[in-house]
């Protein structure tokens, strides 16, 4: 208990706000209008954002690997964030959309952010199931919040006992990720 004091854990509940909260709103937001092709690959850009905030606040060393691993992310950014195919009838290609990029890019940078937190919070507690924990069941607290101002609660309960087994499942192995995670 004497980990759970404010200046210890608050990076791990940032953590939870940030991602999977708020960032898992924006990446099935995007899903949905993007389709996973396209706005999977940017959202798992969040490691350029962890990569250089570990850089710059942590002072952790950059290589060769580190630095093609960055031009690498930025190059498929760039490749992505093209569209093609069709709108209202006209053929388009080549046409910039940043609008494409916006939102999944800013699930990245929560993400990437998040992960920077969690690892700070680990640096202070060297807890990774008190960091698992404050984390999911922080974001837990903020996308129950949303669903409850939406109006959207009900829709859990009436989920049904397929889509129950396959969101046990799914939190099992999200779980068991997590703590994998927080204890590497």
């Amino acid at each position: 208990l004497e980990l759970l004091k404010w200046h210890l854990i608050y990076p791990f509940v940032l953590a939870g706000v940030l991602a999977p909260g708020c960032a898992r709103i924006f990446s099935y937001k995007w899903l949905e209008h993007l389709g996973m092709s396209i706005s999977t690959p940017i959202i798992n850009a969040e490691t350029l954002f962890s990569v250089l905030m570990a850089i710059v606040f942590l002072n952790e060393k950059i290589n060769i690997f580190i630095v093609l691993g960055i031009i690498s992310v930025i190059t498929g950014l760039a490749l992505l964030s093209y569209e093609t195919g069709r709108e209202n009838g006209r053929k388009i290609t080549g046409k910039l959309n940043y609008l494409y990029i916006f939102y999944p890019l800013t699930a990245a940078l929560f993400y990437g952010v998040s992960v920077f937190l969690r690892k700070f919070g680990l640096i202070a507690t060297g807890s990774p199931v008190l960091g698992a924990v404050v984390t999911a069941g922080t974001s837990w607290c903020i996308l129950t919040l949303l669903m409850m101002k939406r109006g959207q609660v009900r829709a859990l309960i009436n989920i049904g006992k397929n889509g129950l087994t396959y969101f046990l499942m799914g939190g099992t192995m999200t779980c068991v990720a997590w703590l994998s995670y927080f204890a590497a």
